[in-house]
């Protein structure tokens, strides 16, 4: 069941969105700060949909864990922290 553009999709959108983005601030277009707060919410996005689609992967029976080891606010915390949540998707 496909609930995104997996990881080669977000990722290209992200890169073209910011590079246009700024390209269009150094021609000093008027909507240039949109597309890189569009580059960021797709990502933030992403990463959400990300998270929970490992969750609905590694249910109580897949990994006899009690709770999900994700949550969606995760995507939400500073770097190096969202690092650290990387790490635990890897590890689950």
């Amino acid at each position: 069941r496909v609930t995104g553009c997996g990881g080669y999709g977000t990722l290209i959108s992200f890169s073209w969105l910011v590079l246009l983005g700024l390209l269009g601030k150094a021609v000093g277009a008027p909507a240039a700060d949109a597309l890189i707060d569009g580059a960021a919410l797709w990502i933030l996005l992403g990463q959400v949909n990300l998270y929970r689609r490992v969750n609905e992967l590694c249910s109580q029976e897949a990994c006899g864990l009690d709770g999900p080891p994700l949550y969606a606010w995760w995507a939400l915390l500073p770097p190096p922290l969202d690092v650290v949540v990387g790490l635990r998707q890897v590890h689950f």
